[in-house]
């Protein structure tokens, strides 16, 4: 893995933790507010689902996915 995705799991993660329910669309639209930053939502919700796998954050099936630290 090459360390600009190590960086975009940190960023996900340190957004995660600042809402309490938060989707990947809600990620996409938070990098490009505050970053500049177009991260497609294929590699956003790659970066998540890995995360949930590797046990940081949990996903939840409501109107929209959203995931939680």
């Amino acid at each position: 893995m090459s360390n600009k995705f190590k960086l975009y799991d940190l960023l996900i993660l340190l957004e995660i933790s600042r809402s309490p329910f938060i989707s990947g669309y809600d990620i996409i639209v938070i990098f490009q507010k505050k970053f500049n930053l177009f991260i497609s939502p294929g590699t956003i919700y790659l970066i998540l689902y890995k995360l949930e796998r590797d046990g940081l954050i949990k996903g939840e099936d409501r109107r929209r996915k959203g995931f939680m630290p």
